[in-house]
Order: C-alpha cells, then structure tokens, then sequence
C-alpha cells in the first residue's frame, strides 16, 4: 500500500505468463506444477480490492489459483 497525500492507495502488481502481451494482476504464479485459474474481467482482477476473490479462493483451498482477470 502506498500513501498519497492523506489517503492510502492499493499498489497492484501485475505479471505476464509466457509470451502473453496481455498483463495480469500479480504475483506471478508458477505453471509447473497443477493449478486453478480464474477466467474473468474486473470481478477477478479485483480493482479497488485488496485480496480479489482468486486469493481467497486460494488460501481456501490450499492449491495455486492463477488470476488471469
């Protein structure tokens, strides 16, 4: 979290898998080993939220979730 001025601002870090153009909200996840992902737009990605839904998801299942919203 980064503080502008008087308010406090989310910081969201972003990755791309392979040779994808397209960027995702991080952290970069690892590929090599099985995992779930979450197709989606705004939902997923999770603009103005500080732990979207596909990091919850994952510390409720215990596996990788990759957010690719």
């Amino acid at each position: 979290m980064q503080k502008v001025g008087n308010q406090q601002g989310l910081i969201y870090e972003t990755c791309r898998y392979g040779t994808s153009r397209m960027s995702f909200r991080g952290p970069p996840k690892s590929l090599d080993r099985p995992y779930v992902s979450v197709l989606g737009g705004s939902e997923a990605y999770g603009r103005f939220v500080r732990r979207p839904f596909p990091d919850l998801l994952e510390a409720t299942l215990g596996e990788t979730v990759v957010n690719l919203g």
